[in-house]
Formats: C-alpha cells, structure tokens, sequence
C-alpha cells in the first residue's frame, strides 16, 4: 500500500487558514468622544474604549456616532478599529 502524498497534504492543510488569513474578531466598546469635522475626510473623529483603553475608531457611514453609546467593533490586526453599529438592549 502506497502512500497518497497529495491526500497527506490535503489533510494537513484542511483545519488551517489559507496563507495571508489574519483572524479578525468583533467586540463590544464604548464611545467616549465624538468630535465633529475633525477626520481627515471631514466628518467626527470618534475614540471608543475598548479594553479598558481609549483607541480611536472609524464608522460606516450609516452610523451616528454618540458619546456613551454601546458599540460593537471590528477588530483586525494592522487596521483601525471598525464601529460596526450600536449595541441596543445593553443595561
């Protein structure tokens, strides 16, 4: 009985991401600041707290940015932190 190196490989590689995958993760952050006009594209400039520190964000353009609002984060490695939407229900 031979053994099928392409099927070994195949098996191998099958739980692994693909080359240039980073894993990207989406958590819960508060808006602490929104100052308005001041991103480079003229829009609000928003700082969440995220793990008990203050990172700035950036946000789709469907979202309003509010001080004090619950937000849910898209978090990747080598990129700004991404306001996905407000959290509601939240206490």
């Amino acid at each position: 009985m031979g053994l099928n190196l392409s099927r070994v490989a195949a098996e191998l590689g099958r739980d692994r991401p693909s080359q240039g995958w980073q894993p990207v993760a989406a958590e819960q952050a508060t808006v602490i600041t929104v100052t308005p006009g001041a991103a480079s594209d003229g829009n609000a400039a928003v700082t969440v707290t995220w793990h008990g520190t203050s990172v700035p964000a950036v946000y789709l353009s469907s979202y309003t940015p509010t001080v004090g609002h619950n937000v849910l984060v898209l978090v990747q490695p080598s990129a700004p932190l991404v306001i996905l939407g407000r959290i509601i229900g939240t206490p």
